[in-house]
């Protein structure tokens, strides 16, 4: 007998067991579905509004397997209950205790089920409403579509073309029209709020102020309620809608930086390409000329060589003799040229203009340095009268800036001898510096004079068969 009892109790038991777990799994179906519905309508568009009916089937579903579980199991509740009161054989207080915990089973079924059908009558009205609004989005979306043919809905985000004034007078008029409706609901409900109201007279004054009270504080806790829910909402789309204003901005920035460095390094291989054209070009126009200069010097030479006495005349051997066998051999360098390497020559001795010819510490390195750095060259710093005759022997007291200074002024005005004087003046490592300088530069000067000479003597002796 009390082993017939103790398996009542477990069938009991995990029949109980199953009704619940049945009640909750719709229960909260439902409120899963209701919550996806609401976040739906916040974050709304149109694909989303259509994927409502894949997730409202399904909820129907598993509600309906989970009440026919629930129904089996209150059944065979029901059997066994019906077997306890006719045909158990127990101890009476074992009965009794049975039959307790059947009533608090039941009492907890029943709690279960009304949660499940306040969750459940609360997706029955969220059909409605979003159904609801699907037939208003879809009407309005075909008018637009057939007004805008650019305007599809299909996708999450809408991409406009066309006329968007027409869209906005069009969503414009849709909206009064919904308000117009909207506003004709409310006042309906609040006629049959008073009505209610009206029929359903309080039997006192003190009944008639506890109802005023009762509806004035509840309307005021749904206000508040209310006001903040849109606070949250207002808050939470504020926060998306900055977040996706950042990240737009931030993307659009590194877009915008990606191409501002692709054009960058365009526009730099660019100008590389045209500075290394420009300069292959200007090395080979300088040197095409530099060629051409020494050929017609070499040329000259050969002709001078060749048509003068023969090789007979005195004059011009003992010129010939006394042109050096560097300038045979390699020519001379010509005067643009001297003038262009003078700068180059006159910067690196400056800047060892107080070092010695042997070498000097490296403090007197940079102290020379320095001091190059802040001088600068003016005809006013040089004497009239060298100017008007100039010495030829430079004075003995002149420093290299000032023989430099003197140097450079004839080199502009095209006196070669002169600053030749002037640089030979130069003492210590400034006069090493300049050594190259001025070896090219006296070669070109010996030729030169040499050339002149023989050019006179040519004349001289042309001038005798005139």
């Amino acid at each position: 007998m009390t082993k017939d009892i103790c398996e009542v109790e477990a069938c009991l038991k995990d029949l109980y067991e199953t009704t619940i777990n049945n009640y909750e799994t719709a229960k909260a179906a439902c409120a899963y579905y209701n919550q996806l519905v609401e976040d739906t309508m916040t974050d709304f568009s149109v694909p989303k509004l259509k994927d409502l009916y894949k997730a409202m089937n399904e909820r129907m579903e598993l509600v309906k397997v989970s009440l026919r579980n629930a129904s089996e199991a209150q059944e065979g509740m029901g059997e066994l209950t019906r077997y306890m009161e006719c045909g158990i054989q127990a101890p009476q207080e074992a009965i009794e205790k049975t039959k307790e915990m059947l009533s608090v089973c039941s009492d907890k079924m029943m709690t279960a089920c009304i949660q499940f059908q306040w969750e459940n009558d609360k997706a029955l009205v969220r059909d409605r409403q979003w159904q609801m609004v699907e037939s208003k989005i879809d009407r309005y979306t075909e008018e637009n579509e057939v007004i805008l043919p650019g305007v599809h809905y299909a996708q999450n985000k809408l991409k406009l073309t066309g006329d968007s004034d027409l869209l906005l007078y069009h969503t414009y008029r849709y909206k009064r029209q919904l308000e117009d409706e909207l506003n004709e609901a409310v006042a309906g409900l609040r006629e049959r709020v008073n009505r209610a109201v009206e029929d359903t007279p309080p039997n006192n004054e003190k009944e008639q102020k506890d109802r005023n009270s009762f509806l004035e504080s509840t309307l005021k806790e749904q206000r508040a309620q209310m006001d903040k829910d849109f606070k949250t909402r207002e808050e939470d789309l504020k926060k998306r809608n900055e977040d996706l204003l950042k990240d737009a901005l931030r993307k659009q920035l590194q877009r915008h930086q990606e191409t501002l460095d692709k054009k960058l390094a365009q526009r730099e291989e660019e100008a590389t390409a045209k500075l290394d054209r420009m300069v292959a070009e200007k090395v080979a126009a300088e040197k095409k000329i530099f060629a051409q200069q020494r050929s017609e010097m070499a040329a000259k030479l050969k002709i001078l060589e060749n048509k003068l006495a023969g090789g007979e005349d005195k004059l011009v051997a003992t010129v010939m003799k006394s042109i050096p066998k560097t300038v045979w051999n390699y020519g001379v360098v010509p005067e643009s040229v001297l003038k262009a390497n003078y700068y180059k020559m006159e910067k690196t001795a400056l800047k060892v203009a107080l070092v010695e010819r042997e070498g000097s510490p490296l403090p007197i390195y940079f102290v020379s340095w320095i001091q190059s750095l802040f001088l600068s060259f003016k005809v006013s710093g040089i004497p009239q009268v060298e100017v008007d005759n100039p010495p030829k022997e430079p004075p003995e007291d002149l420093d290299t800036f000032d023989s430099l200074q003197r140097a450079r002024f004839w080199i502009e005005r095209g006196d070669l001898a002169t600053a030749i004087r002037y640089v030979a003046s130069l003492e210590g490592a400034s006069l090493v510096a300049a050594e190259t300088w001025l070896e090219a530069a006296r070669d070109h000067l010996e030729i030169r004079q040499a050339a002149e000479a023989i050019i006179a003597h040519a004349a001289a002796l042309g001038l005798q068969y005139i």
